[in-house]
């Protein structure tokens, strides 16, 4: 079964949509977006001749300030702040499930990215009425790669469909965003999730040669260039990050008699301490009581943004202190200007949290903006072509808008919206690592 899985892989890569399809005159609208992402590393600041930003460097073969740059968002996913919290809390510090002395994969740091998005128009054509306002299907993406669903799906349909792979409509290498179904382990109301696709994302690091990336393009822009919808569909900056121990508190409390303060969570648990234990809900951590409140989640997000503050408006701080939620909604275009959701709605749509997503009002409401009763019609976007069935073209089920949603999901950080258990990752694998693994070699293999 194995070797069928990874023929009809071959198979994947190598059958590409050539159809020439109709050039859209309409783009949408560029949207500012403050996300998050969970790292077992620091950034490093490169104050080099027009570098003077924040790169990642935990990838060996990234050796240049462009290698380190692209790594921060080649083929990755990220999340609202609250998000991010939300996949910490749920997965990374609970000891009854990870190692001793260790939260999964290494949690220690959050980083925040300004991010700017225009989406290709034949996604939004393709999905603007099924899925979140301005955003196509999320992708689990692993190690640089798109997480394989299982050895009889190597590809999702989401990632055949940014270049045409097999059939599939050629939509453009769109950012995938949604609500996740709730946690039990950590319920927060505006848990969003991300999915950037870059170049090559078929190989993960490691694997991924100049000629996959010629191939295979993806949506991040070259530093500088603003994101157009065509030849690039998403620009960031990292403007900061926070060490997890010192949010929480850890290397605050006293390191028993010894005079000092913990140096981190591994001296912290080895001294017997604990983080949280869901067998007991034991936690000697203030920051992480009451977890399964909703109210004392959304608390957390709260002192989370404003920790990130204090830390960036330091002196000698590089970091960039974020920006507010009005000065955000202020500068990004109203939502009924890039959604046809978003525009017939009878009480327009309000731009929500640091990611600004669009979430459709049912009242007349604070936020809420309609269209003007003079607007032009919102265009009839042209479709991609495309020859499999309209039920094959999103593979996810992990979230309000997967493919086992209900027609019309509620808005994010709404009740009905939050209906399941998420298990995904942000910024880092998500128990499929064994199977991304299989794949991406044989993968990298056949693109070099």
């Amino acid at each position: 079964m194995m070797y069928k899985a990874l023929v009809s892989l071959s198979a994947v890569a190598a059958s590409v949509a050539v159809a020439a399809d109709p050039v859209p005159t309409w783009t949408m609208k560029p949207v500012q977006s403050i996300q998050a992402r969970v790292q077992a590393f620091p950034p490093s600041y490169d104050a080099g001749p027009g570098h003077n930003t924040f790169v990642a460097d935990f990838v060996k073969d990234a050796v240049t300030f462009q290698d380190k740059y692209r790594v921060s968002m080649d083929t990755v996913n990220t999340a609202s702040v609250e998000g991010a919290l939300m996949y910490l809390q749920a997965e990374g510090i609970d000891y009854a499930v990870n190692k001793p002395c260790y939260r999964k994969n290494n949690m220690s740091y959050i980083w925040f990215y300004n991010i700017t998005i225009v989406q290709p128009t034949y996604m939004l054509a393709e999905f603007q009425d099924t899925q979140m306002p301005e955003y196509g299907p999320f992708v689990a993406m692993d190690n640089g790669i798109c997480t394989p669903i299982s050895a009889a799906v190597p590809v999702p349909a989401e990632c055949k469909e940014i270049d045409g792979l097999d059939n599939f409509p050629k939509l453009g290498p769109f950012v995938g965003g949604e609500p996740r179904k709730d946690d039990p382990r950590a319920p927060y109301d505006e848990n969003i999730w991300f999915s950037y696709p870059n170049s090559c994302y078929l190989s993960p690091f490691g694997g991924k040669s100049e000629a996959c990336r010629k191939t295979q393009t993806g949506g991040l822009c070259p530093r500088g260039t603003k994101p157009d919808g065509i030849k690039c569909t998403y620009a960031f900056e990292v403007i900061g990050f926070v060490a997890i121990d010192d949010l929480v508190g850890i290397t605050s409390m006293p390191f028993g008699t010894s005079g000092r303060t913990y140096s981190g969570f591994v001296e912290f648990c080895k001294d017997n301490k604990v983080e949280f234990d869901s067998r007991n809900l034991t936690s000697m951590i203030p920051f992480w009581r009451d977890p399964f409140n909703r109210t004392a989640n959304q608390a957390r997000s709260t002192a989370l943004i404003n920790y990130y503050n204090q830390v960036a408006k330091q002196p000698n701080s590089y970091m960039q202190p974020l920006p507010t939620l009005k000065e955000l909604t202020d500068n990004n275009p109203p939502c009924y200007l890039n959604s046809k959701k978003c525009y017939d709605a009878a009480f327009g749509c309000r731009r929500v949290l640091l990611a600004q997503v669009c979430q459709v009002c049912t009242t007349d409401g604070t936020g809420c903006v309609k269209k003007p009763a003079n607007a032009e019609p919102f265009p009839d976007l042209p479709k991609a072509e495309r020859k499999v069935p309209q039920e094959l073209l999103v593979t996810n089920t992990t979230g309000a808008f997967g493919k086992n949603a209900t027609p019309s999901p509620a808005a994010p950080g709404s009740p009905s919206s939050i209906a399941g258990k998420s298990s995904a990752a942000v910024g880092s694998n998500n128990g499929r690592w064994g199977l991304v693994v299989a794949m991406a070699s044989v993968v990298a293999a056949m693109l070099v």
